[in-house]
């Protein structure tokens, strides 16, 4: 198991024995929903092809055979993503919020674009699209102090019509994106925040559009 993975079980575990995990909130119930009939639940697996841990890990729980994880406690984590991405498969649910560098986090408040992290950068997926604009709308926080700078694309179909400094912080970016010219096919465009720690420091964020022009 990873150092990362022993980490977010062992966040969700004291939410469980707090009595704090979100069983109220939406959108924790639609990922148990979506858990519930995966052919990677233990709950569906017959016991004689079930491993030790399988079977005992998670006490009367299910746990998710593609990940290893306890599936009540994975899906009460925000940051993460289906199981499924460990077996290279397309993931049944993604991120609400994705960790970065410096433990920045992406929101999007656009919950049917794929959000997830490539590296030290955000990866803001689009999927496949015909629209002629597409419109992006999401928040940056740190959980300390950050203060927005200045931003920088690389082309000008990309554009930045507000950001706004709605915490000390969090900053809220809200802009379009224009696939007029864009070729058939996959497509990427970067935007680039700047915003100071409260040390003084500048950093940057690097969010990268993606999108499949049909």
């Amino acid at each position: 198991m990873s150092l990362r993975k022993a980490k977010i079980i062992a966040k969700a575990k004291g939410q469980q024995l707090l009595g704090t995990l979100p069983v109220d909130e939406a959108w924790y119930q639609e990922r148990l929903a979506i858990c519930a009939p995966c052919e990677y639940n233990s709950k569906n697996i017959p016991a004689e092809d079930l491993t030790f841990l399988d079977k005992r890990l998670c006490g009367s729980g299910p746990r998710c055979t593609a990940c290893g994880c306890c599936t009540d406690l994975k899906t009460s984590v925000k940051t993460e993503t289906c199981g499924l991405t460990e077996l290279k498969k397309q993931p049944k649910w993604v991120a609400l919020e994705v960790e970065g560098e410096d433990s920045v986090t992406i929101i999007n408040l656009n919950t049917a674009i794929k959000t997830t992290r490539a590296g030290k950068e955000f990866l803001v997926d689009f999927g496949g699209t015909s629209e002629k604009v597409l419109r992006f709308d999401f928040n940056l926080t740190n959980g300390a102090t950050m203060i927005f700078s200045k931003w920088a694309v690389a082309c000008g179909c990309t554009h930045v019509e507000n950001i706004e400094q709605v915490s000390e912080s969090t900053i809220q970016v809200v802009g379009t994106i224009s696939t007029l010219g864009f070729r058939t096919g996959l497509n990427e465009k970067t935007l680039t925040i700047e915003y100071k720690t409260r040390f003084g420091k500048f950093k940057t964020a690097t969010i990268r559009f993606r999108m499949i022009k049909l």
